[in-house]
C-alpha cells in the first residue's frame, strides 16, 4: 500500500507527531514520540452485513521510553499509550542502570512520563529540539527533509 508520512500537530501535547496516511484506502495512522498518544483510522469489513466502515481508536498517551545502542542501533522504542504501574516504571528505570546499560547510549535514550500537559524526565536525556512545540518546530524544519527527527 501507498502512504504519505508528514509530521503534524500531536492534538494531545501539541509537540510533533507522525502521522501515516495511506491514501488509497483514507486510513491513518499517528504516533507522538514525546507524549505516546496514538490514533488509528482504520477501514474494516463486515462480515454479517457485508460492507466496508471505518473504525476509529484514540489511545491517550502516557509517555515515551526509548533505548538507543551505543553502535546507534535502536534496542527498543515502546510509545505508553497506557498508565504503567509503579513496578513497571522502576522496571524501565533500572533498564537504564543494569549491566547490559554499558551498550545503552545515554546520551539519546530517554524515558518521559507525560501527565496532565506535563512532560517529566525520568532517565537518559531529554531528545533535541523535544522541548518545542510543532508550531516552533516547523518553522525550524519546514523542509522535505522533515522526517529526519525520527532517525
Amino acid at each position: 500500500m501507498a502512504s504519505i508520512m508528514s509530521n503534524v500537530e500531536c492534538p494531545q501535547c501539541k509537540k510533533t507527531a507522525l502521522e501515516d496516511f495511506y491514501y488509497k484506502t483514507d486510513e491513518t495512522f499517528l504516533c507522538c514520540f514525546h507524549c505516546g498518544y496514538y490514533y488509528q483510522r482504520e477501514q474494516k469489513y463486515d462480515e454479517a452485513k457485508r460492507e466496508m466502515f471505518t473504525e476509529e481508536k484514540e489511545w491517550y498517551g502516557y509517555g515515551v521510553y526509548s533505548l538507543v545502542k551505543n553502535d546507534g542501533s535502536k534496542g527498543i522504542t515502546k510509545v505508553l499509550n497506557v498508565e504503567i504501574t509503579e513496578d513497571e516504571k522502576e522496571e524501565m528505570i533500572k533498564s537504564f542502570e543494569s549491566k547490559e546499560s554499558k551498550d545503552v547510549d545515554m546520551k539519546k535514550s530517554y524515558f518521559i512520563l507525560y501527565d496532565k500537559g506535563a512532560f517529566t524526565l525520568l532517565a537518559g536525556t531529554y531528545p533535541k529540539d523535544f522541548q518545542l512545540s510543532y508550531k516552533e518546530w516547523e518553522s525550524i524544519y519546514d523542509t522535505d527533509d522533515s522526517l529526519s527527527m525520527y532517525e
